[in-house]
């Protein structure tokens, strides 16, 4: 019988109080939909390829602050890293162990190996960031190089390193 097939679609995909709709204006309604989702929820989604020469961006000012009675290198993030704050990025780099607070779950990523590293004087700050990871209690070597996702947050404060990625996990995007 000539439209039935296109009444047990509209039935099937949860049109059936849509009368006198082939199953054409149905598949157009959906895959309107599915396009419509993916426009407007993929901006929110997206994740970022991130390099150290994105990073080496960031510049630095000498700062006089009066509450320490002290001098500092305070950051300046430009657009173009202002538009990744709070982004999911991936980067690649050489893990350095910080054991600050004993917990042995403590990384810095950094664009150097150690003995070229920020902490022993070869890189700048913008060439090291901090790894919040995601899993507790993980184990890597120094100078293991990997390649980590997470949340990238730039960090105003001269005290604490200028960037950190936050829920990190080892892995591309």
């Amino acid at each position: 019988m000539p439209g039935e097939s296109s009444r047990r679609f509209t039935q099937l995909a949860g049109f059936k109080n849509l009368r006198g709709v082939g199953a054409n204006t149905a598949i157009n309604r959906i895959l309107f939909s599915l396009i419509l989702s993916y426009i407007f929820l993929s901006p929110a989604f997206a994740q970022h390829p991130l390099t150290w020469s994105q990073l080496a961006e960031v510049t630095y000012s000498h700062t006089y602050d009066s509450t320490t009675n002290t001098w500092q290198y305070a950051p300046h993030f430009p657009p173009t890293l202002q538009s990744l704050d709070g982004k999911k990025v991936s980067i690649t780099g050489y893990l350095i162990p910080l054991e600050i607070d004993g917990d042995g779950n403590t990384y810095a990523l950094s664009a150097l190996p150690y003995a070229g590293c920020y902490f022993c004087g070869g890189g700048g700050k913008e060439s090291v960031l901090e790894l919040r990871l995601k899993k507790y209690r993980q184990t890597f070597q120094l100078d293991e190089h990997r390649t980590f996702t997470g949340t990238l947050y730039l960090n105003p404060d001269p005290w604490e390193l200028t960037f950190y990625l936050e829920r990190a996990e080892v892995g591309k995007l």
